[in-house]
Parts: C-alpha cells; sequence; structure tokens
C-alpha cells in the first residue's frame, strides 16, 4: 500500500486562506443581497399603506388605527419588525421616494440603517421648518432674519 504524500505547512496555509476568502465574500454577497430585498420589501409595504391611505379616508385618523391594526396582526403572524412604529417608517421610506427604480438606481449599495438615518435626517429638517414658520408666525409674519438684525 502505497503511503499518501503530507501536505506541507505552506500548501495548507495558502488552501485554509483561499477558502476563508470564498467564505466571506459569500456571506458579504449573500448579507447584500438579503439587505436588498429587506428594503425592497419595506418599500412596497409602504407603498401599499400610502395607497390605502389615500382611498379617500379621513387620513390622520384612518392612518393612525390602520397601522395599528396592521401591526398587531403582522406582529402576530410574522413576529417583530412590523410595530406601528417600523410601519411609519417604512411608509415614510415610500413617500421619500415614490418611484422604486430611483432608490434602486441612486443609491443602491445603503442599507436599511442608512435609510433610516435619511428619514431621520429629512424629519428633523421638517420640524426645523416648522419651528421656523411658528417663530415667524410669532413675530407677526415678519421673516425672523430680519427680527435677528434689529437685535444686533
Amino acid at each position: 500500500m502505497e503511503s499518501q504524500p503530507t501536505q506541507s505547512v505552506e500548501s495548507y496555509s495558502g488552501l485554509l486562506r483561499d477558502i476563508r476568502t470564498i467564505i466571506n465574500q459569500g456571506r458579504s454577497l449573500a448579507y447584500s443581497a438579503a439587505s436588498a430585498v429587506m428594503i425592497d420589501t419595506y418599500w412596497k409595504i409602504g407603498r401599499r399603506i400610502v395607497e390605502e391611505e389615500q382611498n379617500g379616508k379621513a387620513r390622520a385618523e384612518y392612518g393612525a388605527q390602520l397601522l395599528e391594526k396592521l401591526s398587531h396582526t403582522l406582529t402576530s403572524e410574522f413576529g417583530k419588525g412590523f410595530d406601528a412604529r417600523r410601519l411609519r417608517s417604512y411608509r415614510q421610506f415610500f413617500l421619500f421616494f415614490p418611484q422604486e427604480k430611483i432608490w434602486h438606481t441612486c443609491v443602491p449599495n445603503l442599507n436599511w440603517s442608512h435609510f433610516r438615518e435619511l428619514l431621520r435626517v429629512e424629519r428633523r429638517e421638517i420640524e426645523s421648518q416648522k419651528e421656523l414658520f411658528r417663530q415667524q408666525q410669532s413675530l407677526g409674519d415678519k421673516p425672523v432674519d430680519d427680527e435677528a438684525s434689529k437685535m444686533k
């Protein structure tokens, strides 16, 4: 019986390094693909919620009731990830990117955490604009910049 040749340490180390690289690349691709599918799913959920809300219902009251009811049903059926706050985020995501191809082509490498941060920035900007508007209203419709310049 012939003996099997022993593998050199260098050869084994090279093989192990290559296989680790293949596994890490595969995991990275799988993560990216799963992330893209999740984002697409969230966008589609947001679109359906907006479509339903815009069917002539009284938006504010109906929207809040709809999200609570959806949250309860979806969480029971699918588990975490569908509370009312997240459903609002999915709706806001659709409203931020109303055309699917825009977010697919303009920002294809972002993950859901990146999109959530974009939505937070938009919310802060909206709140800043509302506060500026309230300040202008309390100053008798005079622009805030004019009042600030008088204080110098």
